[in-house]
């Protein structure tokens, strides 16, 4: 448990801090009239470690006619324009006027680095960050996990300031309900950039986050016009689906647009729809499920919306494939609807039990989830989903019936070494908070599946992972370790 204390910092000792220094040295604050949205880093289409590792800025800005560069500086050297290559499309994101988005793919990078960047217009500085880049594969590394975010709440923002601590997070991922409370981009940036790409470290406003840290996401039910009717109104809200001109992560999930099962909807007058498919290219529907590897660890980004058929064998054996075929000593999967969950408002939202017996069967070591605004862990599962003419089904009121077997002598700190696959729910990152439980929500035989539930505080998982073991503290708003566990390879 000492461990617990270089991870966190008390908000006492962070206003302290924050009183001396709000920014790094290396960073400039940008004029908001340069910028509609101000530069992130992504880790692009890129789910592979390499030698040479790459990694994307992106931004929006309101006219394209000024000439934007990227130049990058490693290792103290000179800043350099190579190699960068910068692209630019107008896109839908203003319900009024339109947006257009640039992103530069810089190759060459060293793993486990810290470069420094810049954003010219017509040759002229106006915005400087610095960034990391992907550890290798015998490095550890930090990253933080949280869902259910986007709300504008203080729980929000005291999240974001936790997370922006020494050692920042190498990564953050978000599994799903993005922004509240219907994916628009006008909410995103309401609720979203100023909180997680903020130019200064401010208690109440946000830090600068998204700038130097890649964030990888999930979709959630909010995320696809939750609150706007589904499939989602362009003709109502043109910006909505939102995640599908932000996010780029790797283009290597299962879905293209010549099938239209199993990704979100959208309608309205052809021209606006044709406008959404130009502005978005091929994130469309790729981006809402992929994988990459970090580190020595796999991760698979799965969309668990209530559209998605997990019985189909297709996208089962996409799964089975992708875990299978890596190489990576860890394992990871995350998605927003959890499959064990003892929520009063979610619980029967059981069908992504139905991949338990390809998560088991390829060696999965722990899922993330959200949809529950609270913190929950549960015991090492093992589920069998009861079949019915001899497929596994799932019931009209979303539960999935099975046997479950639990494995109660785990316990994070003695015993490190589970039997079966650990579930978080950590969807307390700043959206109203759910207090209340259900013992045996979680249905089936074997107990009670969770083992900790925490719903009276915002909090974050912050998870450190090298190559034989994987430790996680759920970290409150004001910097305290609520749960702790480790898992270990033998």
């Amino acid at each position: 448990m000492k461990s617990r204390k270089p991870f966190v910092r008390s908000l006492a000792t962070l206003a302290l801090i924050a009183a001396i220094v709000l920014v790094s040295p290396t960073i400039s604050a940008a004029a908001d009239e340069d910028f509609y949205v101000k530069p992130y880093v992504q880790l692009g289409d890129n789910p592979k470690l390499e030698a040479a590792e790459s990694e994307e800025v992106a931004w929006f800005v309101r006219s394209p006619q000024r000439h934007w560069q990227l130049e990058i500086k490693q290792d103290g050297g000179d800043w350099t324009s190579a190699p960068v290559s910068i692209r630019s499309k107008e896109i839908f994101g203003a319900p009024v006027t339109p947006l257009y988005q640039y992103i530069c793919t810089i190759r060459g990078l060293k793993p486990g680095t810290l470069f420094d960047y810049r954003v010219l217009a017509d040759d002229k500085p106006i915005f400087a960050a610095w960034a990391k880049v992907r550890k290798s594969l015998d490095e550890p590394f930090v990253c933080d996990i949280f869902g259910d975010c986007g709300s504008g709440s203080l729980g929000e923002k005291l999240i974001a300031w936790q997370c922006y601590q020494q050692p920042l997070p190498d990564f953050v991922l978000i599994p799903g309900d993005i922004v509240y409370p219907s994916g628009l981009f006008s909410e995103y940036m309401r609720y979203f950039f100023p909180v997680y790409n903020n130019d200064n470290v401010d208690l109440m406003r946000g830090v600068p986050l998204m700038r130097s840290i890649p964030f990888m996401c999930a979709l959630g039910n909010h995320d696809v016009s939750q609150d706007t009717g589904y499939p989602a109104n362009l003709k109502k809200h043109p910006d909505a689906l939102a995640y599908f001109a932000i996010w780029r992560p790797p283009l290597n999930g299962p879905q293209t647009k010549t099938d239209m099962s199993n990704i979100p909807k959208f309608q309205g007058p052809e021209p606006v729809c044709k406008r959404f498919l130009q502005s978005v290219g091929d994130q469309y529907p790729r981006s809402g499920m992929y994988s990459f590897d970090f580190g020595n660890s796999h991760w698979l980004v799965l969309d668990a919306d209530f559209y998605m058929n997990w019985t189909d064998p297709a996208l089962r054996s996409w799964v089975e494939k992708d875990l299978t075929e890596t190489k990576a000593r860890w394992k990871f999967v995350a998605f927003h609807q959890p499959g064990f969950s003892c929520d009063n408002h979610h619980w029967q939202e059981q069908r992504m039990r139905v991949l338990s017996d390809v998560f088991q069967r390829c060696g999965v070591d722990v899922i993330f989830c959200g949809h529950a605004h609270d913190y929950q862990r549960t015991h090492p599962i093992r589920f069998t989903a009861n079949r019915k003419d001899g497929e596994m089904f799932v019931k009209k009121d979303g539960t999935v019936p099975g046997e479950i077997s639990l494995d109660t002598k785990f316990d994070g700190e003695h015993v490190t070494v589970p039997n079966g696959v650990i579930e978080i729910v950590t969807g307390a990152g700043g959206a109203a908070l759910y207090p209340e439980r259900r013992k045996f929500a979680a249905g089936g035989t074997g107990g009670d599946v969770i083992d900790k539930f925490i719903s009276n505080t915002h909090s974050f998982s912050r998870c450190k992972i090298s190559a034989d073991k994987f430790e996680l503290w759920q970290i409150d708003t004001n910097g305290k370790p609520v749960d702790h566990f480790v898992v270990t390879k033998k």
